[in-house]
């Protein structure tokens, strides 16, 4: 239903994360494509940061932007292939 609505969603997990196991994005990105195939790329895409903590800081990237990138494949249809540290 998201899908068929136009929805689109950009998630990110940092590898570091003491909290959440990136595993868990993972699979759920996996059990998404599993269910949709490969048109699940026009709805989601999933970027694992290197050192990132819970969604911040740790020793690689601190933080990054979802939401320009975001806004960009909504409202224009360019989908992300990376984001951009901040």
């Amino acid at each position: 239903a998201f899908k068929k609505r136009g929805g689109k969603l950009v998630l990110w997990h940092g590898w570091s994360d003491p909290h959440i196991s990136p595993l868990n994005s993972i699979a759920y990105a996996q059990a998404v494509t599993d269910r949709l195939g490969a048109s699940s790329r026009d709805m989601l895409r999933l970027f694992l940061i290197p050192g990132m903590y819970h969604c911040g800081g740790g020793d690689g990237l601190a933080s990054v932007d979802a939401l320009t990138p975001l806004v960009a494949w909504v409202e224009g249809g360019d989908a992300p292939d990376s984001l951009i540290a901040l």
